[in-house]
């Protein structure tokens, strides 16, 4: 402790002294504001940093005691007592009394100056609030509040200069800096450099205020007649700032000081060397002596161990030291330092959250980070990991959270494959069923603001679906009827007699049929092409396929089996009735009148009109001669009987 206020107490003196020499006279006070508060605290600090280097030994050989050859010097118990120091609990006492009375001391300054403010009148001017005491006292400033003389303030005989000397003191809070003094005076309270800062700071606090009087206009000459009216030996206040504190001389040469910009700069820098200088004389310079590894195996450690907490947010308490998931191996590098990794395997013992719970991952993490560093034994609240036995902790259960939204590398992969397919004109391409299958699923991942601004999703022709059993014929469509010992192939309308060999195995009797399902509705983003393509797909399969109750049928029912070898034609089917879209455009090339709602309109209006609503009702007449008419109308059409 007497070497810590010895190292604080120096590195002060040369902190004032730097002040005093460079920086005292000069007109950049708020700078020295800053300097003399900086100063109390690095002064403070520095006899607490300790620098540490590691020196490697080697180890002691202790001879072992042998009983046979010599007998121990009895030694009484009492030789090995530690005197009692009673000096040091004389210091402490004494020590103890000066916080004691300095506290007491500090609490009376303050409740005289709150009784003042509760006891007295006094009223709000802006931002500070004025006491009007009946005691006979100079102005002076605590806090917010500024106190002057009744009489005094009342018959106007307080100049305006004063006034806004007391408001510069009260808008810069410079009590608070006299406050922070006076608590480090009853840590401190034996230092007397201390009451030597404490009087800089106050007179500084004056610099600041004469300057701003200066700044506001007033004249140098009567400000200064004004300070020589106010000065007086009252007694000057503990906590407050009062404009006739001392050292008049030497506040009017500051008022005369004009410091440029150069020399502050310059004055600046060279604190940094000085900090640099105390810091390396008054810091503690602690060695640890490393044992170096012996080859002798008889040298045996007793068992260590290292707590580590699981805290919040991925953070950790190692052996009391922070940590997070980045520096927890560097917090971890610093203990045990004198032991190797070996060693280490043998006698740490790992304790995590002293008995309570903590997750399998967290247990994975710290189980990963010691593999490195070495453990004997980690020691968790359901598990216990033991390095000789090789177990490894409890496995951890993969939670698969649902993907909101799919990442960019998804998005970028699916416009890919989505770009290129779209590309593909005519109605003959290939197209992989995996892509098909991969686009569908990325499609599904995304959000619905990802799929307005991705791709839209390729108009694919409906996959054919899988059939029921396996079968060796490679062909995609096909039907094949087992009936009795024939069997009959149906392609393209065509029906031929093969023998069994070629049909695939099976039992008899059983119809085998592919059918592709209907094609998926047009997605909302297709684009014209692809919604017209889209439509053509969708006649073209409905005129082969029909669905009922959720079913799909072919229209055209199977074709007879032809006798024995022979090859018989299958009579094509007859063809679908026209939609009534092709029926409008075959009018429409004949040349017929068309009317919409008893109006007549041009053949493009009653094609664009059919396409927007499909429900539309049409009757034609005369459509075999040479002016045929086609009517559209949205209610029924009623045919009058003749």
């Amino acid at each position: 402790m007497i070497l810590y206020i010895l190292k604080f107490s120096a590195c002060l003196a040369v902190f004032m002294l730097f002040y005093k020499l460079f920086l005292e006279k000069e007109s950049f006070h708020q700078f020295k504001r800053g300097y003399l508060l900086g100063t109390l605290i690095i002064s403070a600090i520095i006899p607490l940093i300790t620098f540490t280097t590691y020196v490697e030994v080697a180890p002691l050989e202790i001879p072992a005691y042998n009983s046979e050859i010599a007998t121990p010097p009895y030694v009484p118990e009492q030789l090995f007592e530690e005197p009692v120091n009673s000096w040091s609990m004389i210091l402490w006492t004494i020590y103890s009394i000066g916080v004691l009375v300095f506290t007491i001391r500090f609490g009376m300054n303050l409740c005289n100056i709150l009784k003042r403010i509760k006891h007295n009148p006094k009223f709000k001017n802006h931002s500070v609030i004025y006491v009007l005491l009946h005691d006979s006292v100079q102005p002076h400033t605590f806090l917010n509040y500024i106190f002057f003389n009744k009489t005094k303030y009342e018959a106007h005989e307080i100049p305006q200069e004063v006034l806004f000397h007391e408001e510069t003191h009260a808008r810069e809070k410079h009590a608070l800096d006299i406050l922070f003094i006076e608590v480090f005076q009853i840590v401190f309270w034996f230092n007397p450099l201390l009451y030597f800062i404490k009087k800089d700071i106050k007179l500084n606090h004056e610099f600041l205020a004469d300057q701003a009087v200066i700044n506001q206009g007033f004249e140098l000459k009567n400000y200064q007649n004004t300070l020589l009216a106010f000065s007086s030996n009252d007694h000057e206040p503990q906590l407050a700032n009062a404009i006739n504190y001392s050292s008049i001389k030497k506040r009017f040469t500051v008022m005369k000081t004009h410091t440029s910009k150069h020399i502050i700069w310059v004055r600046s820098l060279v604190l940094l060397p000085l900090l640099a200088i105390l810091i390396y004389s008054f810091s503690t310079n602690k060695i640890v002596e490393k044992t170096m590894a012996s080859n002798s195996s008889e040298i045996s450690h007793t068992a260590r161990s290292i707590d580590i907490d699981v805290l919040e947010n991925g953070t950790y308490k190692i052996a009391g030291s922070s940590a997070t998931k980045a520096t927890f191996v560097s917090i971890l590098n610093q203990l045990h330092q004198d032991i190797s990794p070996e060693i280490r395997n043998r006698i740490i013992n790992v304790h995590v959250n002293s008995g309570k719970p903590v997750s399998d991952e967290e247990v994975w993490f710290i189980y990963n980070n010691f593999i490195k560093y070495g453990f004997h034994r980690i020691v968790t609240f359901n598990q216990e990991i033991i390095r000789e036995k090789g177990n490894t902790p409890f496995a951890i259960e993969k939670k698969i959270e649902q993907q909101k939204g799919a990442s960019k590398e998804q998005i970028a992969e699916y416009n890919k494959l989505a770009k290129y397919y779209n590309s593909q004109k005519g109605d003959s391409y290939t197209i992989k069923l995996s892509d098909m299958k991969r686009l569908k699923y990325l499609y599904d991942l995304m959000t619905e603001e990802q799929r307005k601004s991705a791709e839209p999703f390729p108009n694919f022709p409906p996959p054919p679906p899988e059939p029921e059993k396996p079968l060796k014929n490679k062909e995609p469509y096909y039907k094949v009827r087992n009936n009795s010992d024939k069997q009959i192939i149906v392609e393209n309308g065509k029906a031929r007699e093969v023998k069994a060999p070629e049909t695939p195995k099976g039992p008899k009797n059983v119809e085998v049929v592919a059918i592709p399902p209907p094609p998926p509705p047009v997605p909302a983003n297709a684009t014209k092409e692809q919604k017209e393509k889209y439509q053509k797909i969708s006649e073209e399969y409905y005129k082969k396929y029909k669905v009922e109750n959720g079913k799909v049928s072919e229209r055209e029912p199977l074709p007879p089996p032809p006798p024995k070898s022979e090859i018989v034609e299958v009579p094509p089917p007859p063809p679908p009735p026209k939609s009534p879209l092709d029926h409008v455009i075959d009018m429409a090339k004949k040349g017929a009148t068309f009317y919409y709602e008893g109006k007549q309109i041009s053949s493009d209006k009653a094609i664009e009109i059919l396409k927007t609503d499909k429900s539309m009702n049409i009757s034609t007449k005369n459509s075999d001669s040479k002016n045929p008419k086609v009517y559209l109308s949205k209610e029924p059409i009623k045919i009058k009987n003749k």
